[in-house]
């Protein structure tokens, strides 16, 4: 039954039928039966926690469900570094001047050796000798921005006047 019913609207989602408004019906029931989906709250779970940027239950979360990405090759590099609003790399590169080594570990998803010195290299940063990694001097990154407010005091007279 999924199967067919993924088929049919996967059908009226290609044509010029999807702007029928007589499909809504069978549009609106495929996301009901969607959401019936135990998978769907597990993705939104996962989700959740990159939204919120807690990378360490993000990846312990993966681990446990794993059979969610099982097959989707690259997945863990794409949350790793990608086009999301707010990836792992991006978030630790405008929170940390220096991050110890082991912690961006455990944020990167547990990358060691030297898969784990190539993406330190790879984002730009360097490894201190102290097993500290250089982000970046976030005091020379600080743009000032000015704000203009413009009010309108005829205006806001006028409105009083006709009131």
């Amino acid at each position: 039954m999924a199967d067919e019913m993924r088929e049919k609207v996967s059908q009226l989602l290609k044509g010029i039928d999807r702007y029928n408004p007589e499909n809504l019906k069978t549009l609106e029931g495929y996301v009901h039966f969607q959401q019936q989906d135990p998978s769907i709250d597990r993705v939104l779970k996962l989700a959740e926690h990159l939204e919120k940027c807690n990378f360490l239950e993000a990846w312990k979360y993966l681990e446990m469900e794993s059979s969610l990405v099982d097959g989707i090759v690259g997945f863990h590099d794409a949350i790793r570094k990608c086009e999301l609003k707010y990836d792992v790399s991006y978030v630790i590169g405008i929170t940390y001047q220096t991050i110890d080594k082991s912690l961006m570990s455990d944020l990167l998803g547990g990358l060691q050796g030297d898969e784990l010195d190539e993406w330190i290299k790879a984002q730009g940063w360097t490894i201190q000798e102290d097993g500290k990694v250089f982000i970046c001097n976030q005091e020379a990154h600080i743009k000032s921005k000015n704000i203009a407010e413009k009010i309108d005091f005829e205006c806001k007279w006028l409105v009083g006047f006709y009131a």
